[in-house]
């Protein structure tokens, strides 16, 4: 039997602009996320509350393409696909196992909480069959091989998500060029994929945990369609966009100046970087004619700022959380309390310890 953990997440800064290769994000790794386990079966087949109460077979063509049972595509087959196909490339011989996915990335009655699920689900799936299999991946090559999954299915998610699940802590990522990835993969199959020029653009690095001040979340109770969002907000996949290229710019340098602050351990540099990070999404959003700020979303925003804190949207939005950083635990508690009683869930969340080490291509 083999086993793997991957950690949810919570996007700090960087949103939308680190869809773009090479575009920067501060995202922290949270204390829930998902449980990958394998063990010995005759057949493949995966368990997972997600498809019910029985297992589901998967099913592959001559290609390694997967599928589980009633599903054309999903996120399991899509990792369970790339490691057979890595598998099969350095010539090790296929077995059978059973895949059981648990998470608690959810609000305990089944409902996403924004919190990076799929990515997830695709990052402790890729290094539990790794394991399984025997196949020698570090962190970084684990990273890489979700990701090729996640853009097997579309190029929009930035990947970000799965790179926090795998390093845990605090994070600076910058993402590949998935598109290129994509096409790589298409073309030559997963090693192709894994040396392609894609990759140039990313990288990972450990960030100091702030030394003051309190992370707060709060759910609104409405889930976040995070492809959609990103398709409309982002739509020009060449990013070619003027419009949203100064954006991008304009975020990647508040993503440096909150970089900065965490290194110095200065709690105002902090607060203003993410009071900029949301009120540029804010101005994009509006120039998009998006609603990244749902009612709910923009209460639980002015809530935190009454009380002196710094708050926005993480994530897509249109949904899910939003954050607030408070200087004072008497403050964050009061936050807390007016939330509750706007309709918005307090998510009781940690960050997760970090692992330590970096990722450069």
């Amino acid at each position: 039997m083999h086993s793997a953990y991957a950690c949810g997440k919570l996007y700090i800064a960087g949103e939308y602009a680190v869809v773009k290769p090479g575009g920067r994000a501060v995202i922290v790794a949270v204390n829930r996320g998902v449980t990958a386990t394998v063990s010995d079966a005759q057949d493949v087949t995966v368990r997972s509350d997600f498809y019910g109460s029985k297992p589901q077979s998967v099913c592959f063509d001559a290609s390694l393409s997967a599928r589980v049972a009633l599903r054309e595509r999903d996120y399991a087959a899509a990792a369970i696909m790339v490691v057979e196909r890595l598998r099969a490339a350095r010539g090790v011989a296929q077995r059978g196992y059973e895949l059981r996915l648990v998470s608690n990335l959810d609000n305990g009655t089944g409902y996403k909480i924004g919190l990076g699920s799929s990515g997830a689900v695709v990052a402790a799936t890729v290094q539990a069959l790794t394991d399984f299999y025997g196949l020698g991946c570090d962190r970084g090559t684990v990273l890489q091989l979700a990701i090729i999954a996640t853009a097997d299915i579309s190029v929009r998610g930035s990947g970000g998500d799965i790179a926090a699940s795998l390093y845990g802590g605090w994070i600076r990522y910058t993402s590949p060029d998935r598109a290129v990835i994509s096409a790589a993969y298409t073309a030559g199959g997963v090693l192709a994929a894994l040396e392609s020029v894609g990759w140039r653009s990313m990288s990972v690095r450990q960030l100091p945990a702030p030394k003051s001040g309190s992370l707060l979340v709060g759910w609104t109770a409405k889930p976040a369609a995070t492809e959609h969002m990103v398709a409309t907000v982002a739509a020009d996949q060449s990013f070619a966009d003027t419009e949203f290229c100064e954006f991008a710019s304009a975020s990647d340098s508040n993503v440096e100046m909150l970089i900065e602050g965490l290194a110095d351990g200065d709690y105002a540099r902090i607060s203003g970087a993410i009071a900029r990070a949301g009120e540029l999404l804010r101005e994009l959003a509006s120039k998009r004619g998006a609603e990244i700020e749902t009612a709910q979303l923009k209460k639980l925003g002015e809530i935190a700022v009454q009380q002196g804190c710094a708050a926005k949207t993480s994530g897509a939005g249109g949904g899910d959380c939003g954050i607030a950083f408070a200087s004072t635990h008497e403050i964050a508690q009061k936050v807390l309390e007016l939330w509750v009683e706007a309709g918005i869930t307090p998510l009781k969340l940690a960050v997760s310890e970090g692992c330590g080490e970096d990722f450069e291509h």
